[in-house]
């Protein structure tokens, strides 16, 4: 939760994130062999300035531009203003079967369970009591299971949590040490993210905007690793195989992602090669061959990426401009283009992440200026939502959804 734990002074200087458009094209790449030389990111803090980073110093880190956050710069700073000084409210647990759509309540650490409306709540579960800080995505899978993308843990590392469609708590996925490294020679890790998945074969996905790691395999011999990428396991208790892009993709920090039924993985980024901007990539045959696909599609900021209509369709938000571009699977036709969503009377709207109802005839999107995007496809019309236990929604999820 980002409210109530003290702002420690940040002694980091490092470089900001750029913001102009992405490159076109598409270019695809074979994936890179684990090492440091493949993990490097650029201007990224050393966190292990940190005996453990609190949610309020990473949300500041991130307004200052120190290190890639899960909305544009300028909400961040927003965010954080407002946040300071705030308490933490008390949320009915109320009744989760009863929920129409779940969203995130990332600053105060809960999920929302709405009415399908999104103007009543009705139920909320408090992941903070299983160690869940600053949860982002939410996604309803075709048993109507919960999963949220944890920003950090109290462990200092990004996971997906599962919970079952009452509110329990079925499973924890959290990401760890690299592949090749036992828990012995892993000294010291954290990781940051704000998004995940899970494919028929009941891998779990987690999106790694940032990493780093002190392997040590010798009481004499230590490595420093960072960079960004993708771990997936098979259980909670499985070691996660990390994914990581190789040096020529230019890929700095990897935002939103989603998984298809064709063993890819769909994501959004952040590079700085010729260009600097965010855009959409693949990783094709991602847990047998990884192949790297990039600058499918360009955005004006990373946003929440779905899969959804049975593995069929792919919806890709882009914050900046307010939109979703959906696309066919296989073979990513273009289909619609929906938005832009709702601002208020000041010129604000963000829309972050979301899903469809079971139909696949509504979506939901949660948007961090406090209300949910509740959107009719067919016509592409617009509505905000808004109930008092909403908070800042950075994700929201229809229950049933067309997962």
């Amino acid at each position: 939760m980002r409210f109530s734990l003290a702002t420690a002074s940040l002694a980091v200087s490092v470089a900001l994130l750029a913001g102009c458009s992405a490159s076109q094209g598409t270019q695809s790449l074979p994936s890179s062999s684990l090492g440091a030389q493949s993990l490097g990111a650029i201007g990224h803090p050393d966190m292990r300035n940190f005996h453990h980073i609190t949610p309020m110093q990473l949300l500041k880190m991130q307004a200052e531009g120190k290190i890639g956050g899960p909305l544009p710069r300028a909400v961040l700073r927003e965010q954080f203003k407002e946040l300071k000084g705030q308490s933490r409210p008390h949320l009915a647990a109320g009744r989760a079967i009863a929920a129409g759509v779940w969203s995130s309540n990332t600053d105060f650490g809960y999920l929302v369970g709405s009415a399908k409306k999104g103007k009543k709540a009705v139920a909320s579960i408090n992941v903070e009591n299983n160690e869940c800080e600053d949860p982002i995505t939410v996604k309803v899978d075709a048993a109507q299971n919960i999963w949220t993308a944890c920003e950090i843990n109290f462990d200092d590392a990004t996971e997906q949590q599962e919970y079952s469609s009452n509110g329990t708590l079925e499973g924890t996925y959290a990401t760890g040490c690299p592949v090749g490294t036992s828990p012995s020679t892993c000294e010291w890790y954290f990781s940051e993210g704000f998004d995940g998945g899970k494919d028929a074969s009941g891998n779990v996905f987690s999106a790694m905007e940032f990493f780093e790691a002190d392997i040590c395999p010798s009481s004499e011999t230590c490595e420093f690793l960072e960079g960004t990428g993708i771990e997936y396991a098979n259980s909670p208790s499985a070691q996660p195989t990390l994914l990581t892009p190789p040096p020529s993709s230019g890929i700095d920090d990897i935002y939103y992602m989603d998984v298809d039924n064709s063993d890819n993985i769909w994501f959004d980024y952040y590079s700085c090669v010729s260009v600097c901007g965010y855009a959409l990539g693949e990783v094709q045959n991602a847990t047998t061959s990884p192949v790297w696909v990039t600058n499918i599609a360009s955005l004006g900021f990373a946003g929440g990426v779905y899969v959804g209509n049975g593995g069929s369709t792919l919806s890709v938000i882009d914050q900046d401009a307010r939109t979703i571009s959906r696309y066919s699977l296989p073979g990513l036709g273009a289909l619609s283009a929906l938005g832009p969503t709702k601002m208020n009377l000041l010129g604000q709207g963000d829309p972050v992440a979301g899903g469809y109802n079971s139909t696949d005839t509504m979506m939901a999107i949660g948007d961090d200026y406090g209300w949910l995007d509740i959107g009719n496809v067919a016509a592409n019309t617009w509505k905000a939502t808004k109930n008092t236990s909403l908070g800042n929604p950075e994700g929201a999820a229809f229950t049933p959804s067309d997962k």
